[in-house]
């Protein structure tokens, strides 16, 4: 079966799963990771698809039909036009923490800077902040040992220099010096028990829960966390970028207001929620 004819037959099968929109960039994930792009298929849409490939491809389609992710079929998700690799050990990057990479960027006036992301899981944020940033020397933590071994897997992938060591953030004994960062940016767990209802079978099936969720008595935990840290890590203009959960945006500000943060600004995604926090010491 020639490719342009065979991504349709795929998006069709995938349709009663998913939708049909997102069949069809299910079908074209799937593709593109067997090396039929999209540039490809528009230059020859006639060229066939190796029966090695279909047969690789339909237990790719029996593993959807389990409810799991299709980056977790695959083993592999884009994130800041870079691909990573993951696994059940690490969450899923999303397109809002790619906004957060593109602000932190943009406003950076520091040359060289220190970074430190907590709570790295695949190492994404840390990854392409090291890669887009000139000269700069990013530190990404994480409580799990499995997900820094993918964090470390993945800057081998691209060549980056940021560096991954094991740590809590809970830990008050900091191995890191004090006022050593520049910058500390984190994406962490923030969606709340009773939100579980509302959230998609395959991420609850499959997310790591210790990556994505608090509990409802502690919705702001991890933040009052973080600022303690933020509070020995950081140089005085020291600059905290954290992704938040929408329904507790004005109340994580006040945290950093209370401790005496300036410039504290509640930013809203590219869905108009209240996601992110920017706060200097």
């Amino acid at each position: 079966m020639i490719v342009k004819e065979y991504r349709q037959q795929l998006a069709k099968e995938l349709e009663p799963l998913m939708g049909s929109q997102e069949a069809w960039s299910v079908a074209t994930m799937i593709l593109d990771h067997f090396g039929y792009h999209g540039k490809r298929i528009l230059q020859d849409p006639n060229q066939p698809v190796e029966n090695k490939i279909r047969g690789e491809i339909k237990k790719i389609v029996l593993e959807l039909h389990k409810n799991k992710p299709i980056q977790y079929v695959l083993g592999t998700a884009f994130f800041y036009d870079l691909e990573f690799y993951v696994n059940e050990k690490v969450l899923i990057p999303r397109p809002e923490t790619e906004q957060l990479i593109q602000m932190i960027i943009l406003e950076n006036t520091t040359k060289a800077p220190a970074i430190i992301d907590i709570g790295t899981g695949s190492g994404c944020i840390a990854i392409a902040l090291s890669l887009n940033i000139k000269g700069a020397e990013v530190l990404g933590t994480d409580v799990s040992a499995e997900a820094l071994k993918i964090a470390k897997k993945n800057a081998h992938r691209h060549q980056s220099r940021a560096s991954f060591v094991l740590h809590s953030v809970f830990d008050s004994h900091s191995p890191f010096p004090k006022g050593k960062f520049d910058i500390l940016v984190s994406n962490p767990p923030y969606v709340t028990e009773k939100e579980k209802e509302l959230m998609e079978a395959n991420v609850l099936e499959n997310e790591p829960h210790q990556a994505l969720f608090v509990p409802n008595a502690e919705p702001l935990l991890f933040y009052e966390a973080i600022i303690q840290q933020a509070n020995y890590l950081l140089h005085e203009q020291g600059e905290v970028w954290i992704e938040i959960n929408e329904q507790f945006g004005k109340e994580t500000a006040e945290l950093f207001n209370s401790e005496g943060y300036r410039n504290v600004r509640l930013i809203k995604d590219i869905h108009d929620k209240d996601r992110f926090i920017y706060a200097e010491k």
